[in-house]
């Protein structure tokens, strides 16, 4: 059954197990880690005119791995039009991990040449 929806907000976990796991064959992106594959998810399930807020470990932005520069050439491209970077420590207790809120919007997406940027201090 094809699911799709009109807005998205998560969460998804900040790490994958050790050795990664093993995703069923239905991504568009082939990775074994969970926070690209949960993005890869979230914006494949959205509506024509879906928007979502996805709350990222920064390494979703700047990693250099081959499945990390694929979801982000996929999200800049037809997805993406701002990433919020939230200083360090926003959510301590449970991590200590750099975060950034990425902003997805297929049709604004589609009718901007530039995705936003905005950066929070501390």
């Amino acid at each position: 059954m094809e699911r799709n929806f009109d807005v998205i907000l998560a969460n998804p976990p900040f790490m994958s197990p050790k050795g990664g796991i093993r995703p069923h064959k239905n991504f568009a992106i082939s990775s074994n880690r969970s926070e690209v594959l949960f993005v890869d998810y979230i914006a494949e399930h959205l509506n024509t005119k879906g928007k979502a807020g996805i709350i990222v470990p920064e390494g979703v932005i700047f990693q250099s791995g081959t499945a990390y520069k694929d979801l982000r050439k996929m999200l800049v491209e037809n997805h993406l039009y701002a990433v919020v970077s939230l200083p360090a420590g926003v959510f301590n207790p449970y991590s200590g991990v750099k975060t950034s809120i990425l902003l997805m919007d297929k049709e604004v997406a589609k009718n901007r040449e530039e995705i936003l940027f905005i950066k929070i201090g501390q």
